[in-house]
């Protein structure tokens, strides 16, 4: 890693431009939702008794107003992960292509447009993988998000005072296990997008050529993995 880093020091560069093009699409599409959100019904609402009334201000929303609301929601997340994939991809074309260029004169000379290249290429060949791949995510994302409303509702109390238990612990239980397949399916996908450059492959062939290796490998993987945490935190 610090051999790759020596001989493309552009890419120090590349966690910060990752962070200034998320950050600006977030602005924008968080601006876009606003439009959205604008088209249901202005009502007041109620915050506490310590607020007076009048001051607040909610939305009300027809059927078909909360599916615009919902799919916009979702296409946003959609892109946001799509962005994250794309970076993703960039990165392990950019390491391939250093790995396997020959050594002149005690380096590897890679030019900081192999970057342009690799979004090209994955915009030409790989879009669909990336878009599947982003996609699976998303849903886990919304899913998640729906699934906390709900567990929030059971966690409010009824009229006569008592608590939906049984609704909050399988809502609950619903969350923890969403959450963890959505980190195996964002750590199974950076590796895809490894073995997609690499072969050339669509997303389930690369996604079964992981699995094989991690089934064969866990050990040697568990132990790198486990000794990249400890330096990350260090």
């Amino acid at each position: 890693t610090v051999e790759c880093l020596k001989d493309m020091p552009f890419l120090l560069i590349k966690p910060l431009i990752s962070v200034i093009i998320r950050v600006s699409y977030m602005s924008v599409a968080f601006v876009g939702f606003a439009w959205v959100a604008s088209v249901g019904d202005v009502a007041t609402w109620d915050v506490s008794s310590l607020v007076p009334k009048g001051l607040a201000r909610t939305f009300t929303y027809e059927d078909d107003e909360m599916v615009y609301v919902a799919g916009y929601a979702f296409i946003a997340i959609w892109i946001l992960e799509l962005i994250r994939a794309f970076d993703q991809l960039m990165l392990a074309y950019v390491t391939q292509v250093w790995f396997f260029t020959p050594y002149t004169n005690g380096k590897k000379s890679v030019s900081f447009l192999v970057v342009l290249r690799g979004f090209a290429i994955g915009l030409m060949y790989h879009f669909g993988t990336l878009a599947f791949g982003s996609l699976l995510l998303a849903m886990f994302q919304m899913l998640y998000f729906i699934l906390s409303v709900i567990y929030k509702q059971t966690k409010s109390t009824s009229e006569d005072g008592t608590m939906n238990k049984v609704a909050g612990v399988a809502a609950g239980c619903c969350l923890c296990c969403l959450k963890c397949w959505e980190n195996i399916v964002r750590y199974m996908n950076k590796n895809v997008y490894t073995v997609v450059v690499m072969n050339s492959e669509h997303f389930c062939t690369g996604a079964h050529t992981v699995v094989k290796v991690f089934a064969e490998d866990f050990a040697a993987l568990g132990i790198l993995e486990g000794v990249t945490k400890v330096f990350q935190v260090g």
